[in-house]
């Protein structure tokens, strides 16, 4: 079973439920949607762990102990509301988001990521293909043949969405 750091940090140090405001923007509906499909019939978000052991066996246990909020949402807060109140502050914000390597994003952003930011691109790149089994983030096609792919126009972030997917669920 994955970790999850927020998770085992909660665990470790509360018992009850606890209210998480996530920051997603007036404009990410969809991604309020998709987290909302990974809410219990309470509307908690649960993880799954292990809460006892037999001789053959683990014991396990959906622990729910997350409510989501979403104020920006029910504030009616976009993208350069948040802009505004930040501009004269010592506030640097990505310009699209930090996972420059998200495999939910097409590939042509992923090749202008590996231009705009060729370290952390490079990671991604370096992490296929690890181990004992050849793996990719993309179905397909690898993070190094999307670097290496010859661009026949110029692209900008302007010519991309916030967010390809809103299945990241953060």
């Amino acid at each position: 079973m994955k970790t999850q750091p927020l998770f085992d940090w909660w665990n470790t140090n509360f018992t009850e439920v606890v209210e998480v405001r996530i920051g997603y923007r007036a404009n990410e509906i969809r991604r309020v949607e998709n987290m909302k499909k990974r809410l219990n019939k309470d509307g908690l978000l649960t993880h799954k762990m292990v809460i006892g052991k037999s001789k053959t066996q683990n014991k396990w246990a959906e622990i729910a102990w997350e409510k989501p909020v979403y104020p920006l949402v029910e504030d009616n807060i976009f993208k350069d509301n948040i802009e505004e109140y930040w501009r004269d502050k010592p506030v640097r914000f990505a310009y699209m988001n930090n996972c420059i390597g998200c495999f939910h994003r097409n590939e042509m952003l992923l090749k202008l990521m590996s231009e705009k930011f060729p370290n952390k691109f490079d990671w991604f790149a370096r992490q296929e293909g690890q181990g004992y089994k050849s793996r990719t983030f993309k179905m397909g096609i690898t993070y190094d043949r999307i670097k290496k792919y010859p661009m026949t126009q110029t692209l900008d972030f302007d010519d991309f969405t916030d967010c390809d997917s809103g299945y990241c669920g953060i």
